[in-house]
């Protein structure tokens, strides 16, 4: 069987590829990463079935934020959880259906354990 990817969505280049190298490092999973909301909204469309968990930030510039993609798509038959992360602080995001919500900044190890919990591992 396949392994599920990981997506990472985060328009901040430098967090995007060190949250990257750092789950390498923990997980098998492939990775894939998307660097604006049109991008993980175009991944999205495409295909999500081959998906374990997105990684998004809520702020992603262009396209729309973290939250308006998971109110959007996380109702879709067989879609991966969301991890929800964010500099702001979001209120209730278990209302928009996230799997988890982490504050920026968080140690690694707080987002090793969410995205475990996601792909329940």
């Amino acid at each position: 069987m396949m392994m599920k990817k990981i997506i990472i969505a985060e328009d901040d280049a430098q967090t995007r590829t060190l949250l990257k190298s750092m789950l390498e490092d923990e997980f098998q999973n492939p990775i894939e990463t998307c660097s604006s909301g049109n991008e993980l909204e175009k991944r999205i469309q495409e295909r999500y079935s081959d998906v374990g968990v997105f990684i998004i930030d809520n702020q992603m510039h262009p396209g729309k934020t973290g939250l308006e993609i998971i109110h959007k798509y996380s109702d879709k038959k067989d879609m991966a959880p969301f991890v929800l992360q964010s500099g702001d602080y979001i209120e209730k995001p278990e209302d928009y259906n996230v799997a988890s919500f982490l504050k920026k900044p968080y140690e690694i190890d707080a987002m090793i354990k969410q995205v475990k919990k996601a792909l329940k591992v």
